[in-house]
């Protein structure tokens, strides 16, 4: 979901809850806000936090501070802290007042002022919402994919490391670079990974051609499950081959392993593409199925962990 800053803020009572722990965007000038979510079992969504990010994405890095919220047993916010990335001090509130304090700390250091959650909230999203500086610098900078791939081939300064951070890809023509980078050069699969999680063109390109990558690697019994952790990424926008070759996978590694192939880190994460893969088809509710009664044939000690993991919750949650 992406929305857009409305003044005046209430910037808590607008996106602390959700009704699902999913991430969520607040389109600003430049750049977005990302919002994170924690879910709890039988309660609503916590807002948990709020990053200024250049691109709508779960994978783009966090630039300058952060908003961190931890919520108490009943409900409620115990401590807000505006915080660097990686730091362990920031402005913390906790029980309507503010101050700089570490987060190892149970109380603040330095005079505290007193204000209240909601506006603490606003005045968090307000500085985060006008970057200055390197850090305006930061999220506006554009990264030219074309000019650098010389430099990320030949592992030139800092391209490699730009590349991971900054591209995303924009065109179908950029997601094809970022693929051919993959294809060729084993040792530059992690460094593409993010960006191609990131995309917002090329995406059904991105499946057609990790799909073909991830059928051979799982005929050479190949561990890795980088390129289903892209899939799963983009699993809502796969077409009806795609996800026929992801059933067929998953058919095999069922009848295979049994219950097993859910918690295998390859298969379960196919699994959980498929379910979230649109137009469902009469295979794949037989597939879901099959696991049912599987998980039903369990011992009742067995049972309850078997629905509790996140690749079955994953297909009770496809609605079939």
């Amino acid at each position: 979901m992406t929305d857009t800053l409305e003044k005046p803020m209430r910037f808590f009572s607008r996106y602390g809850r959700a009704p699902r722990a999913e991430a969520a965007f607040v389109a600003l000038e430049s750049g977005f806000l990302r919002l994170e979510y924690d879910e709890f079992k039988g309660e609503p969504a916590l807002l948990s936090k709020v990053s200024l990010v250049a691109a709508a994405s779960l994978y783009s890095k966090a630039i300058g501070r952060q908003l961190l919220l931890e919520w108490s047993g009943d409900g409620q916010v115990a401590v807000a802290t505006l915080i660097a990335k990686n730091a362990v001090s920031g402005t913390q509130w906790q029980k309507g007042h503010v101050a700089w304090g570490s987060t190892y700390d149970d109380a603040p250091s330095g005079p505290p002022r007193a204000v209240a959650l909601e506006a603490w909230v606003d005045e968090c999203v307000e500085k985060m919402s006008h970057p200055q500086g390197a850090e305006l610098q930061e999220l506006t900078e554009v990264f030219d994919l074309q000019a650098s791939l010389a430099a990320i081939k030949g592992d030139k300064g800092s391209a490699r490391d730009r590349l991971w951070m900054k591209c995303t890809p924009r065109t179908e023509n950029e997601a094809e670079l970022v693929l051919g980078l993959l294809e060729k050069d084993p040792s530059l699969e992690f460094i593409c990974t993010d960006p191609l999680k990131r995309a917002e063109a090329g995406v059904a390109l991105i499946l057609t051609r990790l799909t073909s990558l991830i059928e051979r690697r799982i005929r050479e019994k190949d561990d890795s499950d980088t390129l289903q952790e892209i899939a799963l990424v983009h699993a809502g926008a796969a077409s009806a081959e795609v996800a026929g070759a992801w059933l067929a996978i998953c058919s095999a590694g069922l009848d295979k392993r049994g219950l097993e192939a859910l918690e295998d880190s390859r298969l379960g994460a196919l699994f959980r593409a498929l379910a979230k893969a649109p137009q469902p088809s009469a295979a794949r509710q037989a597939l879901f199925a099959k696991v049912d009664r599987l998980v039903a044939k369990l011992p009742e000690s067995e049972r309850a962990a078997a629905k509790e993991s996140e690749t079955y919750e994953a297909l009770q949650r496809s609605g079939r």
